[in-house]
C-alpha cells in the first residue's frame, strides 16, 4: 500500500469519525449536561458539597462539548476557521483548555470531597462541606482562566502547514519546560 493511499484513507476515516462521533457527542452530551445542571440546581441537592462540584463540572463541559463539536462539524464542509482566523485559532484553544481542565478538576474535587466525607479523621471530614465547595469552585475557575493564558500569546496560524500551533518561540519552549 503506497503512502498516498494510506494518507487518503486515514483522512477519510478521520472525516467520518468527526462526522459521526461529534454528532453523537453533541446530541447526547449537551442535553445530558443540561439535565445534570437542571437536576443538580434543585434546592435539595445544592446542600450537598459533592453536587456543587458536579454542577460546576456539568456547566463547563457544556461549553467544551459545544465549542469543540460545532467547530469540527463546521470544518467538514467549510474551510476550517482555526486555520484561517487568527483570533479563532487562539480563542478556541484557550476556551477548550480552560473548560476541559475546570471540568476535570471539579470532578477530581468531588472525589476528594467524597473521600473526606468517608474519612475516620474528623478534621479531614470538615473539608466535605458546602461552604468549602463554594470557595473551591471559584478558585478552580480563576486558576484555569490564568494558567492557559499562554495559548492566547503563543499560538499562531502556520499558513504553510495549514495548522494552528506554537510557532518556533524560545519563550514558549521555556514556558513548557517549567
Amino acid at each position: 500500500m503506497s503512502s498516498s493511499i494510506l494518507v487518503t484513507t486515514l483522512a477519510s476515516v478521520q472525516r467520518e469519525l468527526i462526522r459521526y462521533c461529534c454528532s453523537i457527542w453533541l446530541t447526547f452530551g449537551v442535553p445530558g449536561c443540561l439535565l445534570n445542571v437542571i437536576l443538580l440546581s434543585r434546592r435539595q441537592l445544592r446542600v450537598t458539597s459533592c453536587c456543587n462540584y458536579f454542577l460546576g463540572a456539568s456547566s463547563t463541559l457544556i461549553i467544551t462539548i459545544s465549542v469543540s463539536s460545532c467547530a469540527y462539524l463546521y470544518s467538514l464542509n467549510h474551510p476550517d476557521p482555526i486555520t484561517i482566523i487568527r483570533a479563532f485559532c487562539k480563542a478556541r484553544l484557550y476556551v477548550l483548555q480552560t473548560t476541559m481542565m475546570m471540568g476535570r478538576w471539579m470532578i477530581t474535587m468531588a472525589c476528594v470531597d467524597r473521600y473526606a466525607l468517608s474519612s475516620r479523621n474528623a478534621s479531614i471530614r470538615k473539608f466535605a462541606q458546602v461552604h468549602v465547595a463554594r470557595r473551591v469552585i471559584p478558585i478552580i475557575v480563576v486558576v484555569w482562566l490564568i494558567l492557559p493564558i499562554h495559548t492566547l500569546v503563543f499560538y499562531e496560524i502556520r499558513e504553510a502547514a495549514g495548522i494552528c500551533a506554537i510557532v518556533n518561540n524560545w519563550t514558549a519552549a521555556l514556558y513548557h519546560s517549567i
